[in-house]
């Protein structure tokens, strides 16, 4: 009997990183050429009813809703292990109206969530006051899709118990700035991202984790374990080591099925409801990342299967691409990321009270504690005098109060470790010599970036004014600390370590403390990089893929960091991109299944 006759089960072999990349390595130098469909086969190696292409969460939860309304599903992954980008992330879901909160009594209303996530995804556009709040109306129905299918998800997950334990939010010890605007059972979970929105009438509870047996929140990786458990004693087939190739249609257009390689041979698989692709961005595709992203990206912690193969597959059915020139945001330290490493570590908070970034001119830039999504962006600013880009990379200057303080929080190294991408000075000239040799040593590989010529005096008055807003407490610039999500990344990002005694900071703001009058002071590059990428076909919110004309292709859906994401480049919170992965996948089976 052929493999090919009976789909195998994912097993999970112990691969090392170079492996796992050596596994996608085709995939890398994936084509943008747009081939047409190809038609439907003679034979079919495999019949389902809703074939979902990639593991993730959106592929695994589209096999699980399609499975729990008496459907056939079959999964689909490309790389030798099942999970994706979401066994590598924090597995949080944003999702408004969820089932904690109704059980608390928070009213979570439709109108306002959706006021808040126009005014976040479309700032260029909203108007509180403007018909359809002055966002595009098809943006509109997007994130009434997302609102509606969301809760909606998470309940038929619940109900058909594929979370092992259950869900819970994503707490921590959250200091407070004034009255909470929710129960008091939610003065520790961690907040929106941009909680601070007047548009914002439930500013915390929205993210939710998945348990263990024993009440302990996991990250992604548990949610896949948990997922492909359900899947396994559903005998719902997933294979691995297939990469997509091409859709097949009948004479209609309607999408059928796909063609897959798998061994260098190809397998021909059916789907007589609908294909659903989730198969997450292009961050690992320079071809791609060239073509659409205005600013170069050093690295990405997306798994190595993003490569954006979905691009080339859609555009067979014509489909339109959107949102190509955003990301996921989150830095990386530039040094580390030019090492060889195909996976970079970002930097998803910065850590230290006495620690600031500052430019090319020696000024800070952002609130240093902002999420790691918004701060990323300002990457991008654009000097249109001087005709650069003066935050392209941004410096972490630091004293010896944080070093010790704060070691071994990433990307600040324990006080026992000098990695070479860290550097040292007794003084802030010192300091500044070092770093203009630095960039001008890497200059060959991540491009020409000098430091003004008075960096250090502008540094210098940066630092008097930065300590002058922390011995008062309030950050005049960049109202670091204001924000309960600033609150929150603190307390995640910055925990003093046990074993150093330490002056408590006695500022009324605690995120910062000022920087010392002497060294010595360290610096560590950022630049920017990225979860993954969030362009790809457009979607309505049926899931289905659309055409260049804007109508919907029969048999076609995508959900995840695949598609144009339908919260454009907003982050709300934790979990911003698997909330909206699990609501598009649901919305894409619904509707494929209630389809004839």
């Amino acid at each position: 009997m052929s493999k090919h006759d009976l789909p195998k089960t994912a097993e999970r072999s112990p691969l090392s990183r170079r492996a796992l990349i050596g596994g996608g390595a085709a995939a890398l130098g994936a084509s943008l050429a747009l081939p047409a469909c190809a038609p439907q086969p003679a034979r079919w190696d495999h019949e389902t009813d809703i074939l979902a292409v990639g593991s993730g969460a959106a592929g695994l939860s589209a096999a699980i809703f399609a499975k729990g309304k008496g459907q056939r599903a079959m999964v689909v992954e490309k790389m030798p292990i099942i999970g994706g980008t979401t066994a590598k992330s924090g597995g949080g879901h944003w999702i408004p109206n969820n089932f904690v909160l109704r059980e608390l009594g928070v009213d979570d209303r439709r109108e306002d969530c959706l006021q808040f996530m126009a005014r976040a995804a479309w700032p260029d556009h909203y108007s509180a006051t403007a018909p359809g709040l002055g966002i595009p109306a098809s943006a509109l129905a997007l994130l009434e899709a997302f609102y509606d299918n969301g809760w909606r998800a998470v309940d038929r997950l619940l109900e058909l118990k594929a979370y092992r334990a259950g869900l819970w939010f994503l707490s921590t010890a959250v200091p407070q700035l004034g009255p909470n605007q929710v129960p008091d059972s939610l003065a520790r979970v961690v907040p929106d991202y941009f909680d601070h929105a007047i548009e914002n009438k439930v500013p915390r509870g929205r993210t939710l984790m998945c348990q263990d047996d024993q009440g302990r929140l996991v990250p992604g990786s548990g949610m896949i374990a948990m997922f492909e458990a359900w899947l396994t004693a559903q005998q719902v087939p997933m294979v691995v080591d297939h990469r997509v190739r091409h859709l097949t249609t009948d004479g209609s257009g309607h999408v059928t099925g796909v063609i897959a390689e798998h061994e260098g041979r190809e397998v021909r698989i059916r789907a007589t409801r609908g294909v659903i692709f989730g198969t997450g961005g292009y961050a690992h595709n320079p071809e791609i990342i060239n073509r659409f992203q205005r600013n170069r990206i050093f690295g990405s912690c997306a798994a190595p299967g993003a490569t954006g193969d979905i691009i080339a597959i859609a555009g067979e059915a014509n489909a339109m691409l959107g949102n190509m020139t955003s990301v996921w945001g989150a830095s990386v330290i530039l040094e580390d990321s030019l090492d060889g490493k195909p996976l970079a570590t970002t930097v998803m908070g910065t850590a230290g009270d006495s620690m600031i970034l500052v430019n090319r001119d020696g000024a800070r830039a952002v609130d240093e504690l902002r999420t790691y999504n918004s701060r990323t962006r300002v990457h991008g600013d654009y000097d249109s005098f001087n005709e650069l880009y003066p935050n392209k990379f941004l410096f972490m200057i630091f004293d010896e109060r944080t070093r010790t303080v704060y070691g071994g929080n990433y990307p600040i190294p324990g006080v026992q470790d000098n990695p070479p991408w860290l550097m040292q000075a007794a003084t802030l000239e010192e300091l500044t010599r070092t770093l203009s040799a630095r960039l001008d040593a890497l200059a060959p590989q991540v491009g020409e970036v000098k430091l003004r010529e008075d960096f250090t005096a502008r540094l210098k008055q940066t630092i008097e004014r930065f300590n002058g807003f922390a011995r008062r407490g309030v950050d005049e610039d960049f109202g670091r600390g204001n924000a309960g999500c600033d609150r929150a990344s603190f307390s995640i990002s910055s925990r003093p370590r046990p074993d150093v005694p330490h002056e408590p900071n006695p500022s009324p703001n605690p995120t910062m403390y000022p920087i010392a009058g002497k060294g010595p002071y360290y610096a560590i590059i950022l630049a920017r990089g990225a979860l993954d990428t969030n362009g790809g076909p457009v979607i309505n919110g049926n899931g289905q893929i659309c055409n260049q004309q804007g109508e919907p292709i029969a048999g076609l859906y995508g959900a995840g960091n695949c598609i144009a994401s339908p919260t454009r480049e907003a982050y709300f919170g934790g979990g911003g991109t698997i909330g909206p992965a699990l609501a598009f996948a649901h919305a894409a089976v619904e509707h494929a299944c209630n389809t004839t």
